[in-house]
Protein backbone atom coordinates (compact mmCIF):
# COMPACT_ATOMS: atom_id res chain seq x y z
CA UNK A 1 0.00 0.00 0.00
CA UNK A 2 1.16 3.45 -0.46
CA UNK A 3 3.22 4.99 2.45
CA UNK A 4 4.03 8.50 0.96
CA UNK A 5 4.90 10.73 3.62
CA UNK A 6 3.68 14.31 3.28
CA UNK A 7 5.40 16.71 5.45
CA UNK A 8 3.40 18.49 7.35
CA UNK A 9 3.62 21.34 9.99
CA UNK A 10 3.55 19.47 13.15
CA UNK A 11 2.15 22.22 16.07
CA UNK A 12 -0.73 22.71 12.91
CA UNK A 13 -2.46 19.53 13.79
CA UNK A 14 -2.88 20.53 17.49
CA UNK A 15 -6.15 22.21 15.55
CA UNK A 16 -7.17 18.17 14.28
CA UNK A 17 -10.29 15.93 15.91
CA UNK A 18 -8.58 13.37 18.21
CA UNK A 19 -8.46 10.04 17.65
CA UNK A 20 -6.97 7.21 19.66
CA UNK A 21 -3.99 5.43 18.79
CA UNK A 22 -4.58 2.00 16.88
CA UNK A 23 -2.60 -0.94 16.57
CA UNK A 24 -4.91 -3.28 15.19
CA UNK A 25 -5.53 -4.76 12.07
CA UNK A 26 -6.80 -2.22 9.44
CA UNK A 27 -8.70 -2.02 5.70
CA UNK A 28 -5.97 -0.71 3.77
CA UNK A 29 -7.47 -0.86 0.21
CA UNK A 30 -10.75 -2.23 -1.21
CA UNK A 31 -11.59 -2.60 -4.30
CA UNK A 32 -15.16 -3.25 -5.81
CA UNK A 33 -15.29 -4.41 -9.58
CA UNK A 34 -18.72 -5.96 -9.39
CA UNK A 35 -21.08 -6.75 -6.28
CA UNK A 36 -19.49 -9.91 -6.04
CA UNK A 37 -16.34 -9.20 -7.54
CA UNK A 38 -14.29 -7.47 -4.66
CA UNK A 39 -11.35 -7.16 -3.39
CA UNK A 40 -10.35 -6.39 0.37
CA UNK A 41 -6.44 -6.28 1.64
CA UNK A 42 -6.04 -5.84 5.62
CA UNK A 43 -2.74 -4.86 7.41
CA UNK A 44 -1.72 -5.92 10.52
CA UNK A 45 1.11 -6.77 12.83
CA UNK A 46 2.42 -10.00 14.07
CA UNK A 47 1.29 -9.73 17.85
CA UNK A 48 -2.36 -9.03 16.28
CA UNK A 49 -2.16 -12.09 13.66
CA UNK A 50 -0.93 -14.57 16.23
CA UNK A 51 -3.76 -13.96 18.22
CA UNK A 52 -6.16 -13.48 14.89
CA UNK A 53 -8.78 -16.55 14.62
CA UNK A 54 -11.14 -15.20 12.74
CA UNK A 55 -12.63 -12.49 10.26
CA UNK A 56 -15.63 -11.48 9.60
CA UNK A 57 -16.86 -9.29 6.12
CA UNK A 58 -20.21 -7.78 6.89
CA UNK A 59 -21.90 -5.07 4.13
CA UNK A 60 -25.44 -4.02 3.95
CA UNK A 61 -26.27 -7.60 2.59
CA UNK A 62 -25.19 -9.36 5.58
CA UNK A 63 -22.21 -10.71 7.74
CA UNK A 64 -20.09 -13.78 6.75
CA UNK A 65 -16.94 -15.18 7.84
CA UNK A 66 -14.03 -16.03 6.41
CA UNK A 67 -13.82 -19.55 5.75
CA UNK A 68 -10.29 -19.42 5.21
CA UNK A 69 -7.24 -16.12 4.83
CA UNK A 70 -3.59 -16.73 3.93
CA UNK A 71 -0.98 -14.23 4.85
CA UNK A 72 2.13 -12.18 3.08
CA UNK A 73 4.96 -10.50 4.86
CA UNK A 74 5.68 -7.43 3.61
CA UNK A 75 8.64 -5.31 6.03
CA UNK A 76 7.12 -6.12 8.68
CA UNK A 77 3.39 -6.14 8.47
CA UNK A 78 1.09 -9.32 7.20
CA UNK A 79 -1.16 -8.57 4.65
CA UNK A 80 -4.32 -10.57 3.99
CA UNK A 81 -6.21 -10.15 1.17
CA UNK A 82 -9.99 -11.45 1.03
CA UNK A 83 -12.14 -12.52 -2.06
CA UNK A 84 -15.86 -13.75 -2.48
CA UNK A 85 -13.32 -17.47 -2.71
CA UNK A 86 -12.65 -16.85 0.75
CA UNK A 87 -15.98 -16.69 2.27
CA UNK A 88 -18.33 -19.52 3.61
CA UNK A 89 -20.99 -18.11 1.52
CA UNK A 90 -22.28 -15.15 -0.95
CA UNK A 91 -21.52 -11.79 0.04
CA UNK A 92 -22.44 -8.65 -2.37
CA UNK A 93 -20.76 -5.47 -1.92
CA UNK A 94 -22.18 -2.23 -3.78
CA UNK A 95 -20.76 0.74 -5.25
CA UNK A 96 -23.19 3.37 -5.29
CA UNK A 97 -23.98 2.79 -1.45
CA UNK A 98 -22.82 0.10 0.99
CA UNK A 99 -20.07 -0.80 3.59
CA UNK A 100 -17.70 -2.84 4.51
CA UNK A 101 -17.33 -3.92 8.36
CA UNK A 102 -14.51 -6.48 9.29
CA UNK A 103 -14.88 -8.02 12.57
CA UNK A 104 -11.93 -9.89 13.90
CA UNK A 105 -11.56 -12.07 17.01
CA UNK A 106 -8.11 -12.06 18.57
CA UNK A 107 -8.65 -14.93 20.78
CA UNK A 108 -8.44 -13.43 24.32
CA UNK A 109 -10.74 -10.31 24.00
CA UNK A 110 -13.81 -9.37 22.68
CA UNK A 111 -14.74 -8.86 19.24
CA UNK A 112 -13.67 -5.48 17.23
CA UNK A 113 -14.42 -4.47 14.04
CA UNK A 114 -12.89 -1.94 11.74
CA UNK A 115 -15.28 -0.46 8.93
CA UNK A 116 -15.45 2.36 5.54
CA UNK A 117 -18.55 3.49 3.64
CA UNK A 118 -18.89 4.65 0.32
CA UNK A 119 -21.25 5.52 -2.74
CA UNK A 120 -24.39 7.40 -1.16
CA UNK A 121 -24.26 5.49 2.05
CA UNK A 122 -25.15 8.08 5.18
CA UNK A 123 -21.43 9.24 6.09
CA UNK A 124 -20.10 8.20 3.19
CA UNK A 125 -17.11 10.94 2.41
CA UNK A 126 -16.42 8.62 -1.00
CA UNK A 127 -18.43 8.94 -3.76
CA UNK A 128 -18.45 7.57 -7.30
CA UNK A 129 -16.13 4.98 -7.01
CA UNK A 130 -15.73 3.53 -10.29
CA UNK A 131 -14.61 -0.64 -10.89
CA UNK A 132 -10.87 0.73 -11.69
CA UNK A 133 -10.87 2.25 -8.49
CA UNK A 134 -10.01 1.63 -5.24
CA UNK A 135 -10.59 2.92 -1.63
CA UNK A 136 -7.23 2.89 0.30
CA UNK A 137 -6.33 3.90 3.61
CA UNK A 138 -3.87 7.21 4.36
CA UNK A 139 -1.92 6.05 7.38
CA UNK A 140 -0.52 9.82 7.80
CA UNK A 141 -4.27 10.82 7.76
CA UNK A 142 -6.06 8.26 9.64
CA UNK A 143 -8.54 9.03 6.21
CA UNK A 144 -9.68 6.75 3.59
CA UNK A 145 -9.58 8.23 -0.06
CA UNK A 146 -9.95 6.66 -3.70
CA UNK A 147 -6.88 5.70 -5.84
CA UNK A 148 -6.97 5.81 -9.75
CA UNK A 149 -4.59 2.08 -9.66
CA UNK A 150 -5.55 -0.63 -7.60
CA UNK A 151 -2.58 -2.74 -6.07
CA UNK A 152 -4.28 -5.29 -3.65
CA UNK A 153 -1.58 -7.00 -1.89
CA UNK A 154 1.05 -5.37 -2.95
CA UNK A 155 3.13 -2.11 -0.93
CA UNK A 156 2.74 0.43 -3.38
CA UNK A 157 -0.71 2.15 -4.55
CA UNK A 158 -1.60 4.89 -6.98
CA UNK A 159 -2.47 8.12 -7.02
CA UNK A 160 -4.45 9.38 -4.12
CA UNK A 161 -4.48 12.93 -4.04
CA UNK A 162 -5.45 16.31 -6.39
CA UNK A 163 -4.42 19.66 -5.77
CA UNK A 164 -6.86 22.44 -5.40
CA UNK A 165 -5.99 25.98 -6.31
CA UNK A 166 -6.99 29.85 -5.98
CA UNK A 167 -7.18 32.51 -4.07
CA UNK A 168 -8.48 34.31 -0.53
CA UNK A 169 -10.98 36.75 0.15
CA UNK A 170 -11.66 39.04 2.96
CA UNK A 171 -15.24 40.40 3.18
CA UNK A 172 -14.86 43.28 1.21
CA UNK A 173 -13.19 41.54 -2.09
CA UNK A 174 -9.83 42.75 -0.89
CA UNK A 175 -6.81 39.63 -1.13
CA UNK A 176 -5.82 37.66 2.44
CA UNK A 177 -2.52 37.83 1.44
CA UNK A 178 1.55 37.18 3.03
CA UNK A 179 -0.32 33.80 5.24
CA UNK A 180 0.13 30.33 5.64
CA UNK A 181 -3.63 28.28 5.52
CA UNK A 182 -3.94 25.48 7.69
CA UNK A 183 -6.63 23.83 5.08
CA UNK A 184 -9.72 21.83 7.05
CA UNK A 185 -12.89 21.25 7.43
CA UNK A 186 -15.64 19.38 8.74
CA UNK A 187 -13.80 15.89 10.56
CA UNK A 188 -11.24 16.23 8.19
CA UNK A 189 -7.40 15.75 8.35
CA UNK A 190 -5.41 17.95 6.50
CA UNK A 191 -2.43 17.15 4.16
CA UNK A 192 -0.45 20.57 4.89
CA UNK A 193 0.20 23.82 5.17
CA UNK A 194 0.08 26.02 2.22
CA UNK A 195 1.50 29.70 1.93
CA UNK A 196 -1.11 32.62 0.38
CA UNK A 197 1.35 34.75 -1.34
CA UNK A 198 1.10 38.38 -2.08
CA UNK A 199 -2.24 38.38 -4.41
CA UNK A 200 -4.19 36.57 -1.89
CA UNK A 201 -2.98 32.84 -4.02
CA UNK A 202 -2.32 29.70 -2.80
CA UNK A 203 -2.19 26.16 -4.04
CA UNK A 204 -2.77 22.67 -1.62
CA UNK A 205 -2.54 18.70 -2.42
CA UNK A 206 -5.67 16.62 -0.64
CA UNK A 207 -6.67 13.12 -0.54
CA UNK A 208 -9.12 12.18 -3.38
CA UNK A 209 -12.05 12.32 -1.51
CA UNK A 210 -14.91 14.61 -0.27
CA UNK A 211 -14.19 17.93 0.83
CA UNK A 212 -16.28 20.52 3.02
CA UNK A 213 -14.29 23.48 4.53
CA UNK A 214 -16.13 26.50 6.69
CA UNK A 215 -13.40 27.49 9.35
CA UNK A 216 -9.42 27.83 8.87
CA UNK A 217 -6.54 28.89 10.48
CA UNK A 218 -4.51 31.83 8.99
CA UNK A 219 -1.08 32.82 10.42
CA UNK A 220 1.63 34.77 9.81
CA UNK A 221 5.00 33.06 10.33
CA UNK A 222 4.36 31.28 13.90
CA UNK A 223 1.33 29.54 15.08
CA UNK A 224 1.55 32.19 17.80
CA UNK A 225 0.29 34.91 15.71
CA UNK A 226 -2.53 32.66 13.92
CA UNK A 227 -6.24 33.52 13.30
CA UNK A 228 -9.23 31.48 13.01
CA UNK A 229 -11.59 32.65 9.86
CA UNK A 230 -15.16 31.53 9.04
CA UNK A 231 -15.45 31.37 5.41
CA UNK A 232 -18.10 30.48 3.39
CA UNK A 233 -19.12 26.87 2.94
CA UNK A 234 -16.97 24.90 0.35
CA UNK A 235 -17.83 21.39 -0.38
CA UNK A 236 -16.32 19.59 -3.42
CA UNK A 237 -15.16 15.77 -4.72
CA UNK A 238 -11.98 15.66 -5.21
CA UNK A 239 -10.72 12.77 -7.93
CA UNK A 240 -7.26 11.58 -7.76
CA UNK A 241 -5.38 13.68 -10.15
CA UNK A 242 -7.70 16.28 -10.06
CA UNK A 243 -6.70 20.50 -10.32
CA UNK A 244 -9.72 22.45 -9.08
CA UNK A 245 -10.26 25.91 -8.32
CA UNK A 246 -11.50 26.93 -5.15
CA UNK A 247 -11.58 30.50 -3.92
CA UNK A 248 -12.39 31.00 -0.19
CA UNK A 249 -14.52 33.94 1.13
CA UNK A 250 -14.35 35.72 4.44
CA UNK A 251 -18.11 35.23 5.96
CA UNK A 252 -16.64 38.20 8.96
CA UNK A 253 -13.82 40.52 8.38
CA UNK A 254 -12.84 39.67 12.44
CA UNK A 255 -10.63 36.97 13.50
CA UNK A 256 -9.74 35.70 16.68
CA UNK A 257 -7.02 34.19 18.19
CA UNK A 258 -6.13 30.88 18.40
CA UNK A 259 -3.86 29.91 20.55
CA UNK A 260 -4.35 30.87 24.86
CA UNK A 261 -1.33 31.37 26.54
CA UNK A 262 -2.83 31.61 29.90
CA UNK A 263 -3.06 27.88 30.82
CA UNK A 264 -0.27 26.35 31.34
CA UNK A 265 0.53 22.75 30.41
CA UNK A 266 4.06 21.51 31.69
CA UNK A 267 5.32 17.58 32.08
CA UNK A 268 8.05 16.01 34.16
CA UNK A 269 10.42 14.39 33.93
CA UNK A 270 11.00 16.04 30.94
CA UNK A 271 13.00 14.45 28.90
CA UNK A 272 11.05 11.56 29.76
CA UNK A 273 11.66 7.75 29.51
CA UNK A 274 9.20 5.53 30.13
CA UNK A 275 6.46 7.66 31.61
CA UNK A 276 5.93 11.27 32.52
CA UNK A 277 3.92 13.27 34.32
CA UNK A 278 1.16 15.71 32.91
CA UNK A 279 0.32 19.16 34.32
CA UNK A 280 -2.56 21.69 33.69
CA UNK A 281 -2.53 24.43 35.76
CA UNK A 282 -4.29 28.36 35.63
CA UNK A 283 -7.46 27.01 34.37
CA UNK A 284 -11.32 26.04 36.33
CA UNK A 285 -11.95 23.42 33.17
CA UNK A 286 -13.05 19.93 34.25
CA UNK A 287 -9.99 17.62 32.96
CA UNK A 288 -12.43 15.27 31.51
CA UNK A 289 -13.30 18.02 29.28
CA UNK A 290 -10.05 18.10 27.69
CA UNK A 291 -8.05 15.94 25.62
CA UNK A 292 -4.03 15.34 24.96
CA UNK A 293 -2.85 14.97 21.65
CA UNK A 294 0.16 13.80 20.77
CA UNK A 295 2.01 14.27 17.03
CA UNK A 296 5.36 13.32 15.73
CA UNK A 297 7.47 15.62 13.96
CA UNK A 298 6.02 14.12 10.42
CA UNK A 299 2.59 14.92 11.32
CA UNK A 300 1.08 11.56 12.55
CA UNK A 301 -0.65 11.35 15.00
CA UNK A 302 0.69 8.79 17.47
CA UNK A 303 -1.85 8.68 20.86
CA UNK A 304 -4.32 10.80 22.14
CA UNK A 305 -6.30 10.19 25.47
CA UNK A 306 -8.43 12.44 28.01
CA UNK A 307 -6.65 13.46 30.94
CA UNK A 308 -7.76 12.17 34.18
CA UNK A 309 -7.23 14.56 36.40
CA UNK A 310 -5.01 17.96 36.37
CA UNK A 311 -1.93 16.39 37.26
CA UNK A 312 -1.43 12.70 35.63
CA UNK A 313 0.52 10.16 35.17
CA UNK A 314 1.25 9.25 31.35
CA UNK A 315 2.79 5.79 29.95
CA UNK A 316 5.12 6.86 27.28
CA UNK A 317 7.39 3.56 27.26
CA UNK A 318 5.30 3.03 23.49
CA UNK A 319 7.21 5.82 22.22
CA UNK A 320 10.37 5.44 20.33
CA UNK A 321 13.15 7.93 21.32
CA UNK A 322 13.10 11.56 19.70
CA UNK A 323 10.88 14.95 19.95
CA UNK A 324 6.97 14.94 19.78
CA UNK A 325 4.37 17.95 19.88
CA UNK A 326 1.49 17.75 22.61
CA UNK A 327 -1.21 19.45 22.62
CA UNK A 328 -4.49 20.15 25.17
CA UNK A 329 -7.30 20.44 23.39
CA UNK A 330 -11.24 21.38 24.73
CA UNK A 331 -13.46 20.34 21.82
CA UNK A 332 -11.39 22.52 18.59
CA UNK A 333 -10.04 24.77 20.83
CA UNK A 334 -6.13 24.74 21.02
CA UNK A 335 -5.82 25.67 24.45
CA UNK A 336 -1.78 24.65 25.00
CA UNK A 337 1.21 23.46 22.84
CA UNK A 338 4.40 21.81 24.49
CA UNK A 339 7.29 19.57 23.04
CA UNK A 340 7.69 16.45 24.27
CA UNK A 341 11.67 14.72 24.34
CA UNK A 342 11.61 10.85 24.83
CA UNK A 343 15.02 9.48 25.73
CA UNK A 344 15.69 5.80 25.97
Amino acid sequence: MKRSMIVLFAVVLSFLFANPIDTGPTIYELQIITPNNWFIEINMNNQTLENLDSIFVESSYGKVKAAYFDTTRHEGEFVIVLTQANMSEELLISRDSDFVRLYFNNGYDSDFYKEVCFGQFPGSGLHNITADQSIVYLMYTGQYCKCDSPTIGEWEAGNTNGTIYGHFYDKDGSPIRDRYAFIRGGNLMTLGSDYIDSTGYYTSVLPANHHFYDYLVLWKNTIENGDAWNFEPVSFDMEPGDSLQVDFYASQTSIRPVIRNTIKFNNYPHPASNYTWFVIDNTEIEASAMRVNVYALNGRKVDSFIPSAHQCRYDCSKLAQGSYIMTLQRGREVLATKKLQILK
